[in-house]
């Protein structure tokens, strides 16, 4: 079984049922030579050690002591050839992880994206809120999540899932021999073995962290001394992006003994571990003799008004909710403006600035946290922007040609009114369209049922 050659039709499946669409293109633009590489590596399960070296810089983290070397994020740099090689991989595994991982993990799964989770918990915050429900968000910090992954216990959970034995293998090529040098100030370290973690900067390793998460997923779902939301007849007890676990529970008297086993388990087999003082909790509604008891019990970094999941400040309270977020992008961006407004550069370059740097964050925040502002905040942004944009000086340009699109003649400048209700019609075409749909969509669904969202979605 070649990895490129002799391939299937473009429309034909392999006989390992992985689609090949995605391969000729590959082999149309690799040279022969690299075409033998990548076969070699396939069929016999190694590869030269120079492949799979890799350059690791490090990029100190901002606000902490530099003098630590925990305060450090390391970064590898991969041989590009192995990078190709693990994409070709990535092109084979990604159809398929959608069947085999639930959707409330949304991290690097195709058709699911980190927004469902924050809308999901936006509508599991105002059932908890309705029924004045005891409940416990808690988002737990896994230490180097990426690097510490075992191995053996990776190639159990892809034989445990059916996949065919020479994928596997091609897999483990990626971790026959990896090594890595520390480069710094120009001058490179000895050679320091890997011997477990998924490769940094390899495209394949998000999704086989995925798979190697979801064992530990599907026992906290099944577990019945685990308590979590209930919304109509759907249970909600977890929600991931990748290592990001965030748990709503509703009896943490009894749910965290049992998932503190759970946990201590998983890590034995996965040498997956939680930092329980970097785990974050935060509790509505729950007695002060039980949560006395919850903060002598669990050193976790107890919150009293929010906790943080996804760069989201997540609150019980709508108003706070709000201030934490649309408030603080507001002050954030009239500071980017006021500290980019020192530099010298032209008002064309200004709207592209505004474009890169501005606009991803603000269509972030509409989308993952769906609430209606008030007129004033659109107004107040979109002033702070024509302000940068022109300097405080008089506009050259109306807005409506600026705001136009370039395709239109215009220059694309944000308008953050359309851009609020594009972002909203965005999430609400993919409650509507996508199959499945999202998990954020079942609460909606019970709350209006036997409506479907497409009959009310036309109403005022």
């Amino acid at each position: 079984m070649k990895v490129l050659s002799s391939l299937p039709p473009r429309k034909s499946p392999g006989p390992d049922g992985f689609s090949t669409k995605y391969y000729t293109t590959f082999a149309e633009q690799l040279t022969p030579h690299m075409l033998s590489l990548f076969n070699y590596l396939f069929d016999f399960g190694a590869a030269p050690p120079e492949l799979l070296k890799a350059s690791i810089v490090t990029i100190p983290k901002p606000g902490k002591d530099p003098t630590l070397c925990s305060n450090y994020r390391p970064i590898s740099l991969l041989n590009v050839d192995i990078k190709i090689y693990a994409k070709i991989l990535v092109n084979r595994l990604a159809p398929l992880l959608p069947k085999l991982v639930v959707d409330d993990q949304v991290g690097f799964i195709q058709g699911r994206q980190g927004t469902d989770n924050t809308v999901k918990l936006l509508n599991i915050i105002d059932g908890v809120g309705r029924d004045s429900a005891p409940c416990l968000l808690l988002s737990l910090d896994a230490e180097k999540a990426f690097d510490r992954l075992n191995w053996l216990f990776l190639h159990h959970v892809l034989l445990k899932l059916n996949f065919p034995l020479p994928f596997i293998n091609a897999v483990f090529t990626l971790y026959s021999s990896p090594t890595a040098q520390v480069l710094n100030a120009g001058f490179l370290s000895d050679t320091v073995n890997i011997t477990n973690g998924t490769r940094q900067g390899c495209p394949l390793s998000p999704l086989l962290y995925a798979l190697a998460l979801e064992p530990l997923a599907q026992t906290i779902r099944a577990d019945a001394q685990i308590t979590g939301i209930q919304i109509g007849p759907t249970e909600s007890k977890i929600s991931l992006f990748a290592d990001d676990i965030l748990l709503t529970l509703t009896d943490p008297i009894n749910s965290l003994p049992q998932l503190h086993h759970l946990l201590t388990q998983y890590g034995k087999v996965s040498y997956h571990q939680i930092n329980i003082a970097k785990t974050q909790a935060l509790s509505t509604h729950l007695s002060p003799t039980d949560l006395n008891y919850l903060k002598n019990t669990y050193n976790y970094d107890w919150r009293a008004v929010y906790l943080l999941y996804l760069g989201i400040k997540i609150s019980f309270s709508r108003p706070t909710l709000y201030q934490l977020n649309y408030g603080a992008m507001l002050s954030m961006i009239k500071e980017m403006c006021w500290k980019w407004a020192q530099f010298e550069f032209s008002w064309l370059g200004r709207i592209a600035v505004t474009k890169m740097s501005i606009l991803p964050k603000i269509l972030y925040i509409f989308r993952a946290l769906p609430v209606s502002p008030h007129p004033a905040f659109f107004k107040t942004l979109q002033t702070t922007i024509n302000q940068f944009v022109w300097r405080r000086r008089k506009p050259w340009v109306s807005f409506r040609v600026l705001s136009t699109s370039v395709i239109q003649g215009g220059l694309g400048l944000p308008n953050v009114l359309l851009d609020h209700k594009a972002a909203l019609m965005a999430l609400l075409g993919s409650g509507l369209v996508s199959s499945p749909v999202p998990q954020w969509t079942l609460p909606i669904f019970q709350s209006i049922s036997p409506f479907r969202l497409t009959d009310i979605v036309w109403l005022p």
